[in-house]
Parts: C-alpha cells; sequence; structure tokens
C-alpha cells in the first residue's frame, strides 16, 4: 500500500464494502457481504467505491514495475 501510494484507509473502507466472493462446487459464484447496507447509502459507497477503482488504476499506471527486468530473470 504504501509502496504503490494508496491510501491505507479508503482502501480498508473498499475492503468493507464490497463483499467476498467464493465458488461453489458446481463453478457458480456467490457473494459474502461483511457489512449489511441499507438501500439509502448504496449510492454513497458506490460512488466511492467507483472512485476509488478509478484513482487506484490511476496510480498504478504511475508506478514503475520494471516487468522488463523481470521477464528476463525468468
Amino acid at each position: 500500500m504504501i509502496i504503490l501510494n494508496l491510501d491505507s484507509k479508503k482502501y480498508i473502507k473498499f475492503r468493507v464494502l464490497t463483499p467476498i466472493i467464493r465458488r461453489k462446487a458446481n463453478g457458480q459464484y456467490y457473494p459474502i457481504w461483511t457489512l449489511k447496507r441499507s438501500d439509502e447509502g448504496f449510492n454513497d459507497d458506490f460512488n466511492f467505491c467507483m472512485s476509488f477503482v478509478i484513482e487506484s488504476a490511476l496510480r498504478l499506471q504511475e508506478f514503475d514495475f520494471e516487468i522488463d527486468n523481470i521477464k528476463r530473470e525468468l
């Protein structure tokens, strides 16, 4: 989190608001919600999560992963 310059408080809030996804033996996926939410706060939570994902993607795009060096070592 620190190396990628992501806000840890926002990340924790994002993790709390999003479900854990599990897979059944038959291949179907289902969510496990860790937080019960009311419908009235859903739009605010949704907008926060979308903003966090976009902000994180933009920060990750700026980060230099040095992928070329990793490929050469393999």
